[in-house]
């Protein structure tokens, strides 16, 4: 299984909406670097429904981000600059709600 790291930043922001056991096996192989086997054996099953379940949980994550953009989002307005007067932040948070930023 390759793995994407962007997963990493989406479990963040959307693994509450996963099942407990989804969002800690995905953590375990995209942060801890776990494989396959080793989260299988903590998780006390097969390797393969260990797969499974990263896949599923991957998949939703991606279907998340794709229709919410939180992440792209929450991106965006960490690139604000802190010398920016308050129209100018609005500004900068209705255009990147609106897509054009």
């Amino acid at each position: 299984m390759k793995k994407d790291l962007t997963i990493c930043r989406l479990n963040d922001v959307y693994g509450s909406f996963l099942t407990n056991k989804q969002t800690e096996m995905i953590r375990q192989f995209y942060d801890d670097d776990l494989s396959l086997g080793e989260i299988a054996e903590n998780e006390g099953i097969t390797r393969q429904a260990a797969h499974d379940a990263i896949s599923k949980g991957t998949a939703t994550l991606k279907s998340y981000e794709a229709n919410l953009k939180l992440s792209y989002i929450l991106d965006k307005l960490n690139e604000i600059d802190d010398s920016m007067d308050k129209d100018e932040i609005l500004d900068r948070i209705h255009s990147i709600l609106d897509g054009s930023n």
